[in-house]
């Protein structure tokens, strides 16, 4: 049966889709990169090594807590959000819509489904009366905080140096940046199915039966986003807020699980409560990310630094995104051209005094190695 069940993971559209989707999106955060700097800012293929890995430890993590707990997945349930994931999958790299939503709108159609609204659907679904969307509210609430929490973990290894900074068009004629992250992890998941739902939708399926309970082993592939985009905001500002969101988000899943586990009757109002929270959680971190008014805006009393590329004496003398530099060994600057004139009085050597975006002054230095780039490592408006 867990051969099987490996069997049909990797041959579900969705895997190679996911891989796909990837490669893609690190071929065209390499192409802005040089389209609007003329290099590319980082050719590290992170986005794949961190697919892998992140998929890896999120498999062991939630397959160990999905089997030990005795969760079991409606059949009907995993229909409707595989069909919805390609969806997600084919929208990723043109919006930016998270993930979270579209687990949303599988338990909405679940519960439509349920009720008889989309009747289509259910001809095919014929286990997915509301009865059992009522007797799965708990478990897939709970399976909603354990996607909460990955997406926390993959915030917890956000590194600056994967931001992707883009050029906008501001007031006055200066020019502005706005970054942005966003990665896509694909998790391996075993999960159990009821042994009797499963038959109904796909015959033949390999089933256990332990202590008077059937059920079945799937692998299901699920697709959670996490990131971060800001214009007004430090990096540590806008994760600091939203890793507090995702926690408090992932107590209430929590804790409408535990209720619904004891009633299944409040299964309806807890969705709709936790969408509420959901909402309002978004309208916070709009509101957040346009209260400020302090931008990554082109300067004229120095030189904004834009981007910093990984292992260059930029990266080491801890240069940071919308640091300004005042002044280079010992000569103010405020172009390209003053920076490279300043660079030559001492090639194997750099000092700087540099401006944080939080307007703190600091003082830091380095040594310039064979082959260095004669920015340094920056990337800075041209």
């Amino acid at each position: 049966m867990l051969i099987k069940a490996v069997g049909e993971f990797t041959l579900q559209p969705v895997v190679w889709l996911a891989i796909i989707v990837v490669i893609i999106s690190y071929f065209k955060r390499i192409r802005i990169e040089r389209k609007q700097f003329r290099i590319a800012i980082n050719n590290d293929f992170y986005e794949g090594r961190h697919l892998i890995k992140n998929g890896i430890l999120f498999a062991l993590i939630g397959s160990l807590m999905m089997i030990s707990i005795g969760i079991m997945l409606p059949p009907a349930w995993i229909l409707i959000y595989q069909i919805l994931i390609i969806i997600e999958l084919l929208c990723f790299g043109f919006l930016t819509i998270d993930s979270s939503w579209f687990y949303f709108l599988s338990v909405l159609v679940l519960a439509l489904n349920g009720l008889g609204i989309i009747k289509p659907l259910r001809k095919i679904l014929l286990t997915s009366t509301w009865d059992n969307f009522l007797k799965s509210g708990t478990a897939l609430m709970v399976l909603g905080a354990i996607l909460l929490g990955f997406k926390l973990l993959m915030l917890r290894r956000f590194d600056p140096i994967m931001l992707l900074p883009v050029i906008k068009a501001g007031k006055r004629g200066r020019r502005l940046v706005k970054y942005s992250w966003r990665e896509l992890a694909l998790i391996p998941l075993f999960c159990l199915i009821p042994g009797s739902q499963v038959q109904e939708v796909v015959p033949g399926w390999p089933y256990l039966t332990l202590a008077g309970h059937s059920f079945a082993i799937f692998i299901l592939p699920v697709i959670i986003t996490s990131g971060i985009s800001f214009s007004r905001q430090t990096a540590g500002e806008t994760l600091k807020l939203k890793k507090y969101q995702l926690r408090w988000l992932m107590i209430g899943f929590l804790l409408a699980a535990l209720s619904c586990y004891f009633w299944n009757e409040l299964v309806p109002i807890a969705w709709i409560v936790l969408l509420v929270v959901t909402l309002s959680i978004a309208g916070i971190r709009y509101r957040f990310m346009r209260q400020h008014s302090n931008w990554y805006f082109e300067t004229h009393d120095g030189i904004r630094i834009v981007a910093v590329k990984p292992k260059t004496p930029a990266a080491k003398m801890n240069l940071q995104p919308g640091d300004v530099i005042l002044t280079c060994n010992g000569l103010k600057v405020k172009s390209e051209k003053e920076l490279y004139h300043a660079l030559q009085q001492e090639p194997t050597y750099c000092r700087l005094k540099v401006r944080s975006y939080a307007g703190k002054l600091k003082l830091t230095q380095g040594a310039i190695f064979a082959g260095a780039p004669h920015e340094i490592g920056i990337i800075i408006f041209h």
